[in-house]
């Protein structure tokens, strides 16, 4: 129950030159063995491998923590963000698979991979009733964001559900954790691109922050960052800049009710013209022949063949 966020973005120098900055955020909501949730009141949830490479987690966080010191044993201070990745991928698989083990299958002197050697073995119930155990989201350990530099070129992955790695260098942002997809739709909503200015990406991602509370279990304090090659730069809930931005989203949010009780009058006046009416009414029977008589003229205008918005092919059609 927690979000957490990364965003490429781009600074561009006085001799026009462009550079990567990623932007962080998190919350510092913690779930303990599913069911109970608290904020850390000192400490943030950034693990930092190397000064320009860092680490955020979703989930079960002991057992992720675990993952990553074992990952770390493997791989060297100054290796590829990929290897780090790929690293914590195995771990977290590793884990998941050990624990998957010992709830699941131990009890009947199994492993994973004799269990599915020996499938044929076993009466279907049987098979299905463990299978759909190992495989069922519950037992995943949860999320992660691998974010940093090899050299001068900035990534940014996450390893999800039983280890999956996933990059994001060309959409440019990801997010993980119960705010996620509240988080993303800011980023879709802003057209956002890795080409993004790095301090409209501040915003952007501090507004995806917020947005993201909207979802059961995020914490409202927020931990904001930005990293270059060199290293990075921490903005605490307290700094200017966190309680700044924290005015400016909630002012746009003011502007944007007020835009809706302005439309919402601007609509009024055009019910008023169509059906002569501010209140909701059930159309008369004679609005109901001339609605399906304009919709009727309209399938004719395009064939009889209305196509999606987007211009693809008619509904139950191949574009092949």
């Amino acid at each position: 129950m927690t979000v957490c966020i990364a965003a490429l973005s781009t600074f561009v120098d006085a001799n026009s030159i462009q550079h990567p900055v990623i932007i962080l955020a998190s919350d510092r909501m913690i779930t303990a063995r599913r069911i109970r949730e608290y904020e850390f009141a000192d400490q943030t949830k950034s693990i930092w491998y190397r000064d320009n490479l860092a680490v955020l987690m979703s989930g079960s966080v002991d057992s992720l923590l675990l993952a990553y010191q074992n990952a770390c044993e493997r791989v060297k201070i100054d290796c590829s963000v990929k290897d780090l990745v790929k690293a914590l991928a195995e771990e977290i698989q590793s884990i998941r698979r050990r624990d998957v083990e010992s709830l699941f299958l131990q009890r009947y002197n199994l492993t994973l991979d004799n269990f599915i050697a020996r499938q044929k073995e076993w009466t279907p119930d049987f098979f299905e009733r463990l299978n759909s155990l190992i495989a069922d989201d519950e037992q995943d350990l949860g999320e992660v964001i691998v974010a940093g530099f090899d050299g001068i070129n900035a990534h940014i992955y996450t390893i999800e559900g039983a280890g999956w790695e996933r990059a994001w260098d060309g959409t440019g942002f990801c997010a993980i954790g119960i705010g996620a997809e509240h988080a993303e739709a800011e980023f879709a909503h802003a057209l956002y691109s890795p080409k993004t200015n790095w301090i409209e990406a501040m915003r952007i991602t501090f507004f995806a922050k917020k947005r993201a509370e909207e979802a059961p279990g995020v914490g409202t304090t927020t931990d904001l960052w930005y990293i270059t090659s060199q290293g990075p730069m921490a903005f605490w809930p307290q700094s200017k800049v966190v309680q700044e931005l924290n005015s400016m989203y909630y002012a746009s949010r003011q502007v944007e009710f007020k835009f809706i009780r302005e439309d919402a009058i601007q609509l009024g006046n055009v019910l008023v013209e169509e059906i002569d009416a501010r209140t909701p009414r059930a159309a008369t029977e004679a609005e109901r022949k001339e609605a399906e008589a304009k919709a009727e003229e309209g399938d004719a205008a395009t064939g009889g063949n209305p196509q999606d918005v987007s211009g693809g092919a008619p509904k139950g059609e191949s574009e092949d």
